[in-house]
């Protein structure tokens, strides 16, 4: 009896040997190896996405090549800012402080002011035999800019109406001092004409005026100097 349980062990453990020899218990190391291969997809897609996103927006962090050889866009902000970062920054405050007396006034534009006005520039410019569009080009300026700059000027004007309207004794006084002579026929668009000049040189000197006044008291601290 002893003989036979004594055989039928060695045949468990010949067994049990079998199987390790063949490989057929290895789950852990399949596993292991899955996991390593997924592992290494992802750090290879991942290698891959950058590569692509770098390549899409190389402009946000290149600004140009020369043989091979880049130029950041760091560098060439730094070098636009040593040669108009003074006054760039001096126009982005002031952009602020007009934005801020606007909010305050509680001043609007509408968009039919905004179309009245690029409309006047357009029959200008067209005037001239040339088209806005070629003049925005000129002045590296777009449409939208242009309506910016519209609209600041007409929120300011409006914040001066009281210091810029014309009287006709203004137009009178005009048409005197640099002694007019104009034909009946033509007299009301030619006082239109002056009224509207008038109000311009207003514009300009009662303007300029007011929004120096505006930065003199408003809280600006500058963290960059140049």
């Amino acid at each position: 009896m002893e003989q036979e349980d004594k055989m039928v062990t060695e045949a468990e453990e010949l067994s049990s040997d079998l199987e390790k020899d063949s490989g057929v218990h290895k789950p852990e190391a399949d596993t292991r190896d899955v996991k390593i291969s997924k592992k290494a997809f992802f750090f290879f897609a991942l290698a891959v996405l950058i590569v692509m996103l770098a390549y899409a927006f190389r402009g946000v962090f290149v600004a140009a090549t020369v043989n091979g050889s880049p130029i950041s866009r760091l560098a060439l902000i730094q070098t636009l800012e040593k040669a108009s970062g003074k006054q760039a920054l001096e126009s982005l405050v002031m952009q602020k402080v007009i934005a801020s007396e606007v909010k305050k006034r509680g001043i609007t534009v509408s968009p039919a002011e905004l179309d009245a006005e690029v409309t006047k520039i357009r029959e200008q410019v067209s005037g001239q035999g040339g088209t806005l569009e070629e003049l925005l080009a000129q002045q590296g300026m777009t449409l939208d800019s242009l309506n910016e700059q519209i609209r600041t000027q007409l929120e300011v004007e409006k914040m001066i109406a009281d210091k810029i309207a014309v009287t006709d004794a203004e137009v009178d006084e005009y048409i005197a001092k640099n002694k007019l002579d104009i034909p009946a026929d033509q007299l009301e668009a030619a006082r239109a004409q002056i009224a509207d000049q008038l109000k311009r040189d207003k514009v300009n000197t009662e303007g300029q005026a007011f929004v120096s006044a505006l930065r003199e008291t408003a809280k600006v601290s500058v963290f960059v100097q140049y």
